[in-house]
Order: C-alpha cells, then structure tokens, then sequence
C-alpha cells in the first residue's frame, strides 16, 4: 500500500510571486515523486495556481483544487458582498489582535467542513507544508514544515500589524503541531530556536542547493537583445520588489559610482514579478540614474534567466534580510563574481567566495562595485571559490533525498 503524502500548495500564487519558497516547493514535488514511485503525492493547490501547477502531475503526483464555485466572486450576491464589506469596516474599529483572532475565526468556520470530508477522503500518512502554514493539519496526521524566514522579526516596519500577529500566529501553530520544522539554512534554524521556543531536536537544517539545471535553450538569447544589453556591462539582481530587498540604496550606489571614470557605462537589470512596487522603483531609478540604465524585465522564465546571469559581469544582492539566498548560490555556480550583503544567512552561504559590503551604507556598496575593477585578481578568485563552493550544497535531488529521510523517519514513529 503507497505511503499518501499530502503536499499543501494552497498558498502559491501564480507567477514567481513567491519567489525561492516558491521553487523550492515545486522541485521538492517534481524530485520526490521521481525518486519514491512508492509514494503517493497529493497536492492541494488554489484556483488562482491550480492550472500552472500542471507540470507537477505524474504517475504518483496529482493535483486537488480545494477551491469551490462558491468561492468566486460571480456566485457572490450582492447582499453578502454588503454584509463582508459591512463586517470589515466594523472590524477596523478593533486592536489588530482582535481583527485577527476574529478573521481566523471566519476562515475556520467558513473552510472547517470542507478541509475535513476532503482530509477524510484522501486519509493522508503525512501533511507535508512547504509554504509553512499548516492550513489542513489535524490530529493524528504528522505534519513536516518548511520556515524561511522569520523576517518580521528583524523589520517588523515592513508588515502590517495584522501581517505581523499572522505570521507570530502561523510560526507558532508549526512549532506546536510539526514533527519536523525544516529551516533552509542554520541562521533560520537558530533563529526558530531563539524566538519561537521551539525544541530543537524537532528542527533540522537543510539547504535548498541548486534547484535549475543549467541549460541553452534556443531563443532563449533574445532576452539581451530585447533589452539592449551587451555581454560584460550589467550588474544582475534577481528578486522580487519587497522592502527588504533593499533596491533604492542600491541606485543610489549605481549614481555614486557612474559618476566616477569607470562606472559610467555600467547597467543593472533588475528581474522581478511586475506589480506596483516595481513601477514605483523604476521611477526612482530613471529619477536618480537617468532613463534605461536600470533595466526592468519582469518575471523572466528559467532559461532567460539563465542567460542574464551567464552574461553579467556580476550578480549584485544587497538585501536586508535573507533566510539563504538562492541567485548567491546560482551566480557561484557559474563562477559570476557576487557582490552580497553581509545580513542574515548570506554569509553562511556564500563563504569566502562573494566580497561583501553593509546594505545600509550606500558608499560601501559603490565601493564593491568598483572593486570589480580596483581589485581584478580577488574577483576572479573569489568567482573560483564560487564554483568550488557551490557544489558542496549539492543538486535539486540531493535536497529531494534528505527531505525523503525526514519523511520516513516521521512517518515511521507515527
């Protein structure tokens, strides 16, 4: 009889929204259903990402979309509509605690039937949350969980109250319920341990490691040309557009250095999922850097990606806060100088092989900028220990392999 593991994707949005968590989470399916065939992966995804998840379906992987009809806006009346829209506003008269004791209340009560005729007919060995959350957790069900980041923690400036006592709340309900917390590098590990309590034989550490395989994809060039980009000429930052990623001191930086003699032909693309916050920093970056030297490109698919990273002279990351830091490890692997921050895990990633700089001072990194061309030969020997260094974390399947052991393990004592 197949071991059924339920994998919940619920929280998945469409379109690298979720950024590393995000592809960690789809290669763990993709990987562990090829390596145990024996296993029986059943995952839960949303309407919102339930048809881009397709690609995860195999003999022993399907999908279950826990969205109903219902649950569109179309089959709402107008007089429930009223009544939510009513039900917010007075809620706004509340202390966030309340707002969000009473709005986990709502979503129990409203999801409570429906999770439980769907975990009794699927009869799940093990709940497997690699977005964190333990949504469908029940008793005597084992629940295995991934955490990040406890960035909240570090910033809470950049959350709202609510999105603060949510993510307390939702860190907490993990350390309680799993048997297993797996934390995605020692920094989160310790951080778990530190400030959530939990105990620490039930928290294991284990790396991401490279999930892409590196591939040429015919076509897949047009990105430069699309973007007027030239071999050697731009700085690389891969991320999404969240506060913490730091973006404006990292044009403000780019502005100080093309001033100088060296610097004034130098790009930088940004990739990234389009939304508000994006065109908020383009403007800021043609205000400071003047139009076309900060390249936006949108959420890029893997291969185009692949060809920004093989072609750019660096990868810059001058983030605030990282649970690992996944485009460090990427640009090690192809022996791409990296520019980093020396803020949470980052360190612990890219060890000797990145030449570092505080994310808070604007003039330390230009001066890591120019050390691409003050300091050549600690580049390139740094971009050697990159690739030596990133073969040490292992592949996708490497990850996948350790994930299994923890899930037997868990799945054995239940």
């Amino acid at each position: 009889m197949r071991t059924r593991v339920l994998v919940d994707l619920t929280p998945l949005g469409p379109g690298g929204q979720n950024g590393g968590a995000g592809l960690v989470a789809t290669s763990l399916v993709r990987h562990i259903g090829r390596l145990a065939p024996e296993w029986e992966l059943v995952v839960l995804t949303s309407i919102l990402s339930h048809a881009e998840l397709g690609e995860l379906d195999a003999a022993n992987v399907r999908r279950v979309c826990t969205s109903q009809p219902a649950d569109d806006t179309a089959s709402v009346t107008r007089k429930t509509v009223g009544l939510k829209r009513f039900v917010r506003t007075g809620l706004q008269l509340f202390p966030p605690e309340v707002r969000v004791r009473a709005k986990d209340f709502a979503w129990r009560m409203r999801h409570s039937k429906r999770h439980a005729s769907l975990l009794a007919e699927l009869d799940p060995d093990l709940l497997f949350c690699p977005m964190t959350v333990p949504y469908f957790w029940r008793h005597g069900v084992p629940l295995v969980a991934i955490v990040y980041d406890l960035q909240h923690l570090a910033f809470p400036e950049f959350f709202s109250d609510e999105q603060r006592l949510n993510r307390t709340q939702h860190f907490h309900e993990v350390a309680d319920r799993a048997e297993r917390v797996v934390c995605i590098s020692d920094f989160v590990r310790e951080t778990m341990r530190k400030h959530i309590g939990i105990d620490e034989n039930r928290l294991v550490t284990i790396y991401p490691g490279l999930l892409q395989e590196f591939e040429s994809h015919p076509g897949a060039e047009d990105i430069l040309d699309e973007h007027n980009l030239r071999a050697g000429t731009y700085l690389l930052y891969p991320a999404n557009f969240w506060p913490h990623k730091n973006h404006r001191r990292l044009f403000d930086a780019l502005a100080l250095h093309r001033r100088g003699a060296h610097g004034r032909a130098v790009k930088l693309v940004c990739t990234g999922a389009t939304n508000g916050a994006m065109l908020d920093l383009q403007h800021y970056a043609d205000s400071v850097l003047g139009p076309g030297v900060a390249v936006f490109t949108g959420y890029l698919a893997t291969t185009q990606l692949q060809v920004l990273l093989s072609h750019c002279s660096a990868l810059i990351y001058p983030s605030l806060y990282e649970g690992f830091g996944m485009p460090v490890l990427e640009a090690m692997a192809y022996g791409k100088p990296v520019l980093c921050s020396t803020a949470g895990s980052l360190p612990e990633v890219a060890g000797s092989a990145a030449r570092y700089f505080d994310p808070t001072d604007t003039v330390d990194i230009e001066r890591a900028i120019a050390s691409l061309n003050d300091d050549p030969v600690g580049t390139r020997e740094r971009g050697r220990n990159g690739r030596v260094r990133a073969t040490t974390f292992g592949s996708a399947e490497d990850m996948a392999r350790k994930y299994i052991e923890v899930f037997e393990q868990v799945v054995c004592r239940a």
